[in-house]
């Protein structure tokens, strides 16, 4: 026979958290004043006088402690964009066939990088563009297995493809 109760007998037997008892402790509570290391500062301002000393600090730094690590160090540099580079004559005739052959619309003071792009977003092969930097569609349809363009990729990671809005954002940044 199942046991039934009343909603009055099961609120009597739930218990409360009481958290004005719980002691709280500082983490490094365990080690004593005197063991402490003090990290030594960092100068940001110096910069390196000769290419050997330049490629040392481009190096990571590791510091290590008990539980933090710290990583100092220069972030890498991006390769430029090439505008007329050989590796992209094979997407732009792949963009151009896509597009007909046609002439963009609204595509005045653009070359043709943005004629590469541009086709990238409008193709729905790699799912929905809107709400998604070029870079991060790219790496959602890779992902999702469904092969993006390696060279598209390479267009986003040079140093004008993270900086130039232009060329990070789709084209359809802004409208919508």
């Amino acid at each position: 026979m199942p046991v039934t109760r009343s909603k009055s007998s099961s609120a009597t037997k739930q218990g409360t958290l009481n958290f004005s008892s719980l002691k709280r402790t500082n983490s490094t509570s365990n080690v004593s004043k005197s063991n402490r290391k003090k990290a030594a500062p960092i100068d940001v301002e110096a910069s390196p006088s000769d290419a050997e000393s330049r490629e040392e600090a481009r190096k990571p730094q590791v510091h290590t402690g008990k539980k933090v690590e710290l990583y100092v160090g220069l972030p890498p540099t991006r390769p430029e964009l090439k505008v007329n580079d050989p590796r992209w004559k094979p997407l732009l005739a792949d963009a151009r066939e896509k597009n007909n052959h046609l002439p963009l619309v609204h595509a005045e003071n653009q070359n043709n990088i943005h004629h590469i792009l541009r086709v990238f977003d409008m193709n729905y092969e790699y799912g929905p563009c809107v709400g998604l930097t070029r870079l991060e569609r790219w790496e959602r349809a890779e992902a999702l297995g469904l092969k993006p363009p390696v060279q598209i990729r390479d267009i986003l990671l040079t140093r004008q493809g993270i900086e130039d809005t232009d060329l990070a954002q789709n084209c359809l940044y802004g409208q919508l």
